[in-house]
């Protein structure tokens, strides 16, 4: 059973690897197309006639800003879109597939690593088996996977930036196993550049729902400790109603509900009702402060 033990994270991680190599090699025949094209078209123009780094980088640069004011609000997404490899080379395209893989699998590994042998303390056979077996389900498994290891829009736009939220997670784990002040740059600028992106995907979404589902509890906790029933009747239907309105609007996004125009608390756009949640979060905060605090012995 030992012996077992010992080689089965090599096994996995065999299988992982070979699992790479038909993806790895449809990748060398690899071809821009759709979006590649349009998106890099300014700069490609600006590349050919030019030959300057720098004003390719503002040909960039001005897309972006006209993409992020007319259509969806992104900015490192945008800019990569206006720079696809293809600006430079045919050949370079070639490139995509190995590079998203990477970033697949590199973050799959880091995340693993620090949630396994930083915060659990388990060994690092349990990490490298864990790794290699999730690494290994996501690459066979994705249901679409030209858009996600070969077109270059779609496989940056959300395999790219999936890998690098998990590097991002990653970091985070480690800060707080280790709290040491040279993970702060890294965590800002990579919070900075994925803030950018479409992120779209299950990880976030389930910890986007595990913050409200932590708020709607520490609220209802509050309203429990208030010191007066007027206290704990504001906390409670405060709370309430931020709870409805973040079910109604899943409700919509999943299609279990029809379309209520009802945003989501601290994300939907909209200036006005971030000022309202924000103005609800100071006065639940204020009842919070009038909790006595526990005696100490």
């Amino acid at each position: 059973m030992r012996q077992y033990e010992k080689y089965m994270p090599y096994f996995l991680l065999f299988l992982a690897l070979a699992g790479l190599l038909p993806v790895m090699h449809l990748g060398w025949y690899n071809h821009p197309v759709g979006d590649d094209y349009y998106y890099g078209a300014e700069t490609r123009t600006v590349w050919e006639d030019t030959g300057s780094i720098l004003k390719t980088l503002a040909a960039a640069g001005r897309g972006t800003a006209y993409q992020y004011e007319h259509w969806q609000g992104t900015y490192s997404a945008m800019l990569l879109m206006h720079l696809p490899p293809n600006l430079f080379s045919e050949d370079a395209y070639k490139l995509v597939t190995p590079v998203i893989l990477l970033l697949l699998g590199g973050g799959i590994f880091y995340l693993l690593r620090a949630v396994i042998c930083g915060l659990l303390k388990g060994s690092s056979g349990l990490w490298l088996g864990a790794s290699s077996l999730l690494t290994l389900l996501s690459v066979q498994t994705v249901p679409f996977q030209g858009e996600s290891f070969f077109w270059f829009n779609g496989s940056m736009y959300y395999t790219g930036f999936y890998g690098l939220t998990l590097f991002f997670f990653g970091l985070v784990v480690n800060y707080i196993v280790t709290p040491e002040k040279h993970h702060i740059p890294a965590l800002l600028l990579l919070a900075f550049f994925l803030a950018g992106g479409n992120y779209v995907s299950l990880l976030p979404a389930f910890l986007i729902l595990l913050l409200f589902a932590l708020l709607i509890l520490r609220g209802y906790w509050i309203a429990l400790h208030a010191r007066d029933k007027f206290g704990m009747l504001t906390v409670v239907g405060l709370i309430t109603l931020l709870a409805f309105q973040v079910f109604f609007n899943i409700g919509v996004v999943t299609n279990l509900l029809p379309n209520t125009g009802i945003s989501l608390p601290f994300f939907s756009y909209g200036g006005t009702a971030l000022m309202i949640h924000l103005a609800e979060m100071g006065i639940i905060l204020s009842i919070s402060r009038q909790i006595p605090a526990p005696r100490k012995d």
